[in-house]
């Protein structure tokens, strides 16, 4: 019975990341499950602020998911790597690093830009003074690597947003995905609050998509990882994965006779994978 990773062991109302098809669901509830075929799972993140933010490359636009709130659609224009100095806009999962109301880009000759919220280095959401770039807006990528959007839904955007807001940048469905979470849904003792940067943080995450790939997707539920909302995740961000990637073959729950807690606020590889990793499995294949 290996259902969603994000419905295990949650008592919060959940919110998925776009993608994640609601008839899964459904599916799970009514599909038997034969064998080792089981229905893919997806690795999540749970976070604990108030919004988050998906920006979809295919469909040029940005959506802010609230924990309180519908969702608010936003047609946003992003990197074109085929125009001089542009680059694509890259994929991952980031957090809003800074945020300003005014900026300046001396790359691109002193451009003025509107409501600037940027996540990764030097990419970010921004207006530009002016508005010959709106016809682009939600249809197709054109600038050289930024966020362009509207100086209108920037402005609004820049109020419901705060530093630290996850940002996630995608194409196709992703292998990870996002969810609303409160304190009480955090084990202190087994679950993992994500930091600012960090190897081995870098490799857990690492290896919990790795997991999925490779039919091992129970070893991701022995603990849950969160983000504050607070934290600014290192510039770079991290990999989302590819949903296409998920093996449909998924091995069952394996009884777990020894079991290791990670150490609070000293990570290291050989706790996580030993958290992560049941001891009496790994010699299967």
């Amino acid at each position: 019975m290996l259902i969603l990773a994000a419905l295990s062991g949650m008592k919060s109302s959940l919110s998925f990341f776009p993608g994640t098809d609601a008839s899964v669901l459904d599916a799970i509830r009514h599909k038997p499950l034969i064998g080792f075929e089981f229905i893919p799972v997806k690795d999540t993140i749970f976070t604990l602020s108030d919004s988050y933010i998906a920006i979809s490359l295919n469909d040029q636009t940005a959506t802010l998911y609230s924990r309180n709130d519908t969702p608010r659609v936003y047609k946003i224009s992003t990197g074109n790597p085929a125009i001089h100095k542009g680059i694509e806009t890259r994929e991952g999962f980031f957090t809003v690093q800074n945020k300003t109301p005014a900026a300046r880009s001396r790359q691109f000759n002193n451009a003025e830009l509107f409501n600037w919220i940027g996540f990764n280095y030097n990419i970010g959401f921004h207006g530009l003074r002016s508005k010959s770039y709106y016809r682009y807006l939600g249809k197709k990528p054109s600038s050289h690597g930024c966020v362009r959007i509207s100086r209108e839904d920037g402005s609004k955007l820049y109020r419901l947003v705060k530093l630290g807001t996850p940002v996630i940048v995608y194409k196709e469905e992703t292998a990870r995905v996002l969810a609303f979470a409160v304190n009480n849904d955090i084990d202190t003792n087994v679950d993992i609050i994500l930091k600012q940067r960090g190897r081995a943080q870098f490799n857990l995450l690492k290896s919990r998509l790795e997991n999925l790939y490779s039919g091992k997707a129970h070893y991701n539920r022995f603990a849950k990882v969160f983000i504050d909302g607070a934290t600014l995740l290192r510039p770079g961000g991290y990999d989302m994965g590819k949903a296409s990637n998920i093996s449909s073959r998924q091995e069952p729950m394996q009884f777990i006779r020894n079991y290791f807690h990670l150490p609070k606020d000293n990570l290291s590889v050989n706790a996580i994978l030993k958290a992560s990793v049941p001891a009496n499995v790994g010699n299967k294949n």
